[in-house]
């Protein structure tokens, strides 16, 4: 067990995508045209505890929308890439010491 501990500890940073990891896959065509997604206010609190336990957290995803923008700046996820297809070369970048525009 303390193997176990010692490799959780070590992680620093939590990196996700948004369509159906923050969301359910679900997507909402209004009638103009914009689309609205889904958020699981689980993900939310789960998201808090990470940061509570020193965790920096940071999306990439490969669409583009002014709600995540709104979402995760109230989730303070440090860093949020949009409209990324090849998500390597950005997840490579990131620096896992970085904290959010408010310096959380």
């Amino acid at each position: 067990m303390p193997e176990k501990q010692a490799r959780a500890r070590a992680v620093k940073l939590l990196v996700m995508d948004v369509d159906g990891t923050l969301t359910d896959g679900a997507i909402f065509v209004l009638p103009d045209g914009e689309e609205v997604k889904s958020y699981n206010v689980k993900d939310g609190l789960g998201l808090l505890m990470a940061h509570l336990a020193g965790l920096q957290t940071a999306i990439i995803t490969g669409k583009t929308s002014k709600a995540l923008e709104k979402r995760a700046e109230k989730l303070r996820i440090a860093e949020v890439h949009q409209g990324i297809l090849d998500k390597r070369p950005v997840l490579e970048d990131i620096d896992p010491t970085v904290t959010d525009s408010k310096g959380r």
